[in-house]
């Protein structure tokens, strides 16, 4: 740890991942590593759009924590803006506060970011679209101290070695209607990256993704002001090449 770090619980905050945040915001590129996904309403950074999508409903059942993911591949040639993904989810959990069956296009992947009991490797250029189905708990907006996705190369605690992310960025907050309640949902592209470039053909990279929500207290304390936070931090990584089939 560097003089110029402070400790934020698991976030860590420095100058130089200060300045990845400015140019995030001011709509350019760093050449560093991405720590923090944060909302952008540049639209270009992220083409070419991908062409699928993998989402995450994150709620609680019965007491416990529960995770449901799907997949989604567009039809054709056709590529997919935050505007297009946003409603190809929407559609999804329109369909499903009705009936069992999937839109076109989707699959479901399995519980508790897993697909068939082993932990998701992201494949090619891909949105991931996070959702919140929970009233008091959204994601961090661009106002907060805090991104909605933190990508740390060491954790307290943890031994683990993470790669450094050069993939996920351009996300955008967004609200999602889930069985017609309002909810807070998180959107951005898994560009597939690396520090020098595309992965190659089944590269692989680990990465750590905490996955940061807001909370309301009972006493209407917490949320965005506060700063009280729930963290997710589901294993995760990314294999190659990012070329679409």
């Amino acid at each position: 740890m560097t003089d110029d770090d402070i400790d934020f619980g698991q976030f860590r905050k420095s100058a130089a991942t200060d300045a990845r945040l400015a140019s995030f915001r001011a709509g350019t590129l760093s050449a560093g590593p991405i720590r923090e996904v944060v909302a952008s309403e540049n639209e270009a950074l992220a083409k070419p759009f991908p062409r699928r999508i993998q989402y995450f409903r994150i709620g609680f059942v019965n007491q416990r924590l529960a995770v449901a993911g799907y997949r989604f591949a567009v039809a054709g040639s056709s590529r997919l803006d935050h505007a297009a993904a946003r409603g190809a989810v929407q559609a999804l959990e329109t369909k499903l506060s009705s009936s069992s069956s999937l839109p076109n296009g989707w699959v479901e992947l399995g519980r508790n970011f897993q697909e068939n009991s082993v932990p998701i490797a992201f494949k090619n250029r891909i949105w991931i679209v996070l959702a919140i189905n929970e009233p008091n708990c959204t994601f961090p907006d661009s106002s907060s101290k805090i991104p909605p996705i933190h990508s740390p190369t060491d954790k307290p605690g943890d031994t683990t070695v993470y790669n450094e992310n050069y993939s996920f960025a351009d996300g955008k907050n967004f609200d999602l209607q889930i069985s017609g309640k309002t909810r807070s949902a998180f959107a951005f592209i898994n560009h597939c990256q690396k520090s020098t470039g595309n992965l190659d053909e089944n590269e692989k990279e680990l990465y750590a993704m905490d996955i940061y929500t807001l909370l309301t207290m009972a006493d209407g304390s917490g949320g965005n002001a506060g700063q009280l936070t729930l963290i997710l931090d589901p294993p995760t990584g990314n294999q190659g090449p990012p070329d679409d089939p």
